[in-house]
């Protein structure tokens, strides 16, 4: 059995580093706490009466602790109750060491299993929703016994993941076979051809006015509407202050109906407008066209004419040094967790204008009631470098796989 330890300071203490050793010798042991004895290092700035008073780092004890198949808190403080959470979101069974000094009620409360030491039973025992295990290293079988009691937490939690509200069966997304066919259909009006035609640059005054109020409604009153319907956190802003004077093709996976208003308001700030490349049969939806033409939104030609005429715009952009969004996938698939072959037009244009590629990749975290949470992952620029557009394109679409298979064994 493979087990985590962990601690925010008895890796300070000579007691439980004598504890840990002995420990050790029975199992297999990731330890994990502030001390630069352990396998993985927190980064903790300062150790001060046996208090960690840097915040963890929740990713690296994540990756400490994916792996196991026991967790055993030895804390109630900082790294104690990130080791909780996250023993929750991986459903791996977890057990508590209820220390005489450090016993808070909000993390012990909600252990099934709990080890004490022996003068510590019968102040336990009150709980009788407890398991308890004195754990007495002086005697030759507590080994043995210890082992047999985490071999019923293991088969505890096995049931009791099961039945967890996010376990309950839901509604399965039926996706299509054809990866270009879109999941929404939404009521439009006979499809009108896109053709050289189009005004990609209106300059209408009643239209730019609309552009405006559509902006500020979408940057200062959406927030309030995203925040609980998608629930989004986004890392990674700092690489997209790398592209922050520059024309810049923003691409995406199409896996969300708020993705294009996150990407387009949400990470190069509300001084830089974005652009969208989206289907010409968005252009027939009724009202909701306007709109999403006053936001930013422009179609791609339908035909010869109508496609130079959209390439001349995109050219037009970059030169500017606008930020343009596109979706290589196409197709909108709701809560897709894996990647769909890419379309080369962003790559066209990266290798045909050297403009550089801010790649966001939108995963799923799901919370304890079951919800998804989305996640916007800015990654690191990516330049041409004078590869062909075949190449980067592979490239890119090889970043985003890995990416989202790492992503997907860490959390659930």
């Amino acid at each position: 059995m493979k087990i985590s330890i962990v601690s925010d300071f008895f890796f300070e203490n000579e007691e439980y580093s004598l504890f840990l050793k002995n420990f050790k010798s029975h199992f297999n042991v990731i330890t994990v706490g502030p001390s630069q004895n352990c396998d993985f290092v927190l980064e903790a700035k300062k150790i001060k009466k046996d208090k960690v008073t840097a915040k963890p780092n929740e990713d690296l004890i994540r990756e400490a602790i994916c792996q196991t198949d026991m967790i055993f808190i030895f804390s109630d403080k900082k790294v104690g109750k990130i080791a909780k959470k996250v023993a929750f979101e991986l459903e791996i069974p977890f057990v508590m060491f209820n220390l005489p000094k450090f016993c808070a009620k909000t993390l012990f409360n909600s252990a099934k299993f709990v080890v004490c030491e022996p003068k510590k039973v019968k102040h336990l025992q009150i709980q009788k929703s407890r398991n308890i295990f004195a754990f007495n290293p002086e005697k030759e079988d507590c080994f043995e016994k210890f082992s047999n009691f985490l071999n019923e937490a293991l088969k505890y939690y096995k049931n009791y993941f099961k039945t967890h509200p996010w376990a309950e069966p839901k509604p399965k997304l039926v996706y299509p076979d054809n990866p270009d066919d879109h999941m929404m259909h939404v009521k439009r009006t006979k499809h009108k051809e896109i053709t050289e035609k189009f005004k990609y640059l209106n300059k209408n005054p009643l239209f730019l006015l609309l552009a405006i109020f559509m902006r500020i409604f979408a940057l200062i009153v959406l927030p309030f509407w995203l925040i609980p319907h998608a629930r989004y956190k986004i890392f990674g802003k700092e690489n997209a202050k790398k592209v922050k004077h520059k024309g810049v093709l923003m691409c995406c996976n199409h896996v969300h109906i708020t993705d294009s208003l996150l990407c387009a308001t949400r990470i190069l700030g509300p001084k830089r407008k974005v652009r969208i490349m989206v289907m010409s049969e968005n252009m027939d939806i009724p009202v909701a066209s306007t709109l999403m033409k006053s936001l930013g939104c422009f179609p791609i030609g339908d035909t010869f004419g109508g496609m130079k005429k959209c390439n001349k715009y995109v050219q037009y952009l970059l030169r500017k040094k606008k930020p343009v969004l596109i979706f290589p996938e196409a197709a909108l698939w709701k809560y897709y967790h894996g990647i769909r072959p890419f379309h080369k037009g962003i790559f066209v244009y990266a290798v045909k204008h050297n403009a550089p590629i801010l790649p966001v990749v939108i995963t799923f975290r799901t919370n304890k009631n079951g919800r998804q949470r989305l996640v916007l992952n800015i990654l690191e620029p990516i330049y041409a470098n004078g590869r062909d557009v075949a190449v980067l394109q592979a490239d890119v679409e090889k970043i985003y796989r890995d990416f989202t298979e790492k992503f997907y064994k860490k959390y659930r």
